[in-house]
């Protein structure tokens, strides 16, 4: 375990994520906000561990919107917004999209492994299962889909800062 910095992990990460769907799809556009508290401070961790949570949620909301503009082309802005925040002890990553959001009757079973509603072949069902597992187990942190916003989805990410 190492001591990471949270926001820069939050702009290697985005920029890998981004990169990596331009890569598979050079049509591929979505706006990324990220508003990331400047003193953040740090978080003992596995820098691989966390990167491919990261990866893993920031990609998810890619997919997400981008799907939403297949859908809706031309009148539709896709957007993921990537914040950071350290408050009572604790570091808080949200990643957040104005995609289709998850229905309700998903909401239990989106961290169980091999639950999935990409197409065949898209999407394992491991993504969400393994970081849930990252980050509870390795990392003595919490996981949490938030639906608070009227559209998309929010995930955050929850780890005892240093």
């Amino acid at each position: 375990y190492e001591d990471l910095n949270l926001n820069e992990m939050v702009n290697i990460n985005t920029d890998i994520a981004y990169h990596g769907k331009r890569a598979q799809n050079p049509n591929f556009r979505a706006t990324i906000k990220k508003d990331l508290q400047p003193d953040i401070g740090y978080v003992k961790g596995m820098g691989q561990e966390i990167g491919q949570v990261l990866l893993n949620l920031i990609g998810n909301s890619l997919d997400a919107v981008w799907e939403k503009k297949l859908k809706l082309n031309g009148i539709y802005e896709p957007e993921v917004i990537i914040s950071t925040r350290q408050e009572e002890g604790k570091v808080e990553i949200a990643v957040s999209d104005n995609g289709p959001g998850i229905p309700q009757e998903n909401h239990e079973k989106i961290f169980e492994p091999f639950f999935t509603t990409k197409p065949t072949g898209e999407g394992t069902g491991l993504g969400l299962s393994l970081s849930y597992t990252i980050i509870t187990q390795g990392h003595n942190g919490s996981l949490q889909l938030k639906n608070d916003r009227q559209v998309g989805a929010t995930f955050v990410i929850s780890l005892p800062a240093l």
